[in-house]
């Protein structure tokens, strides 16, 4: 991946049923993903121990490896186990709260890179639109 210039931020999304077997490689693979316009958003499914998930999330501790520490917490994880209903054939209880669970980092996280890199949205052609609305 390349970094951009703003103009791209990607979301990548990881639906996993089993535990990390390879943690170093994986923490490594994060940190050095922090420097790059994505977000990683992993959903645990299944009855998995996921307590390894929740150190990758990153929200109590930035993740680090070999004395590298992460730029910014880049990781969402999510166990999709807290929100089915087990009585009624696994049915999502709530698919917008799954939702919100699911994105909700996303946006500090984008803006977090933004602001890291200075990009900042380009409002002056934006600016001249509304001027020309406002004057009619």
């Amino acid at each position: 991946m390349q970094k951009s210039q703003g103009k791209d931020y990607f979301i990548l999304l990881i639906l996993t049923d089993g535990v990390i077997n390879d943690m170093p490689e994986t923490k490594e693979a994060i940190v050095n993903a922090s420097t790059y316009p994505v977000s990683i958003i992993i959903v645990g499914l299944g009855d998995e121990d996921f307590e390894a998930m929740e150190i990758l999330d990153g929200d109590h501790q930035r993740i680090s490896y070999k004395g590298k520490v992460a730029e910014s917490d880049i990781v969402q994880f999510v166990p999709f186990r807290e929100f089915i209903d087990k009585s009624k054939n696994n049915n999502v209880t709530s698919p917008v709260l799954l939702a919100n669970e699911v994105l909700a980092e996303i946006p500090e996280q984008f803006l977090s890179y933004m602001k890291r890199r200075h990009i900042f949205p380009n409002i002056t052609r934006k600016l001249s639109r509304m001027a020309v609305v406002t004057q009619v």
